[in-house]
């Protein structure tokens, strides 16, 4: 007579197989959500740095803003604004859930880029985000356009930035936190 079905040991190799697919799909679907939420960042820090230089070019100085919003948003983002925030003056204002919050830093210190990228968390640090102006300097990083968030709800806030000099390119002060 024929088998009908399958042995036990059968069975438990299917779940067993089955449960180290969903491990590792569900690692790699949570990297690629958190990348995909990172674009807004991203996006906006570009956005940010190309009103700052057209504010610049008509009144010779750089706007430095205030977070907004004002404490960092949570996992799921929020609609927050902060009104009193200069970013008035650039004309930015986001719509929709915003899963950062943004601000835009006076430099206190005569960095370079290469200066910067050699000390990544000093440059960062050694930046004050408030409401103000700043005046536009050659050759040295004026502004940073900052960004902080915490996609994961773990409490460890991933931070982003872009100076005003070239090369303008967004730099991860943590990414491993995202």
């Amino acid at each position: 007579m024929g088998r009908r079905g399958f042995t036990l040991l059968e069975l438990l190799v299917v779940v067993v197989i089955i449960g180290i697919l969903a491990t590792v799909s569900s690692f790699y679907y949570k990297r690629y959500s958190l990348s995909s939420k990172r674009i807004e960042a991203i996006t906006n820090l570009g956005h940010i740095r190309q009103l700052e230089e057209v504010y610049r070019a008509e009144k010779s100085r750089y706007v430095t803003c205030d977070w907004s919003p004002t404490d960092v948003p949570p996992p799921q983002g929020t609609y927050e604004w902060n009104s009193d925030s200069y970013f008035r003056f650039i004309g930015f204002h986001p719509v929709g859930i915003l899963r950062y919050r943004y601000g835009v830093a006076k430099s206190n210190g005569n960095y370079t880029v290469a200066q910067c990228m050699a000390d990544i968390e000093t440059c960062y640090s050694n930046s004050v985000v408030e409401n103000g102006f700043t005046v536009s300097r050659d050759n040295v990083i004026d502004i940073l356009a900052k960004a902080e968030g915490d996609l994961d709800g773990d409490g460890e806030v991933g931070k982003l930035f872009i100076p005003d000099e070239p090369p303008e390119k967004v730099v991860y002060v943590n990414y491993s936190v995202f």
